[in-house]
């Protein structure tokens, strides 16, 4: 996954992401779960009339979220998300540009994490 990581890095740098960073308290089963996967995406679909796709998700909290996931080891950004998409649309996709690179902290007691991950839209 160090490829993976490196590969998010250079993008950053090449495209001059701007960084969006989240804190967020989680129960110990999620923050279990984050300690294994620590590299993840977030996608807007949108359409030509500009409408976005949201997930709704009865597990969280907050209901409707941008479709995304955790990179598989030796995936690539675009391979990640053309995973993410076709499950959640059935459709692949073709290009792929990263418009922010992501923090996401979570806090469980007295532990935190923080993920790194970029916001991509096809």
């Amino acid at each position: 996954m160090m490829v993976e990581h490196s590969t998010m890095r250079m993008q950053e740098s090449i495209y001059d992401l701007p960084e969006i960073e989240h804190s967020e308290v989680v129960d110990s089963e999620f923050f279990d779960y984050c300690t294994e996967i620590q590299d993840f995406l977030v996608i807007c679909l949108a359409n030509r009339d500009g409408e976005i796709l949201f997930i709704r998700n009865f597990d969280k909290n907050i209901g409707w979220e941008l479709p995304g996931s955790h990179v598989l080891p030796d995936e690539g950004i675009v391979s990640a998300v053309n995973r993410v998409v076709e499950m959640e649309v059935g459709a692949p996709i073709d290009e792929v540009t990263p418009v922010a690179s992501v923090k996401n902290k979570f806090i469980c007691g007295g532990d935190s994490l923080t993920h790194h991950g970029q916001h991509s839209p096809p």
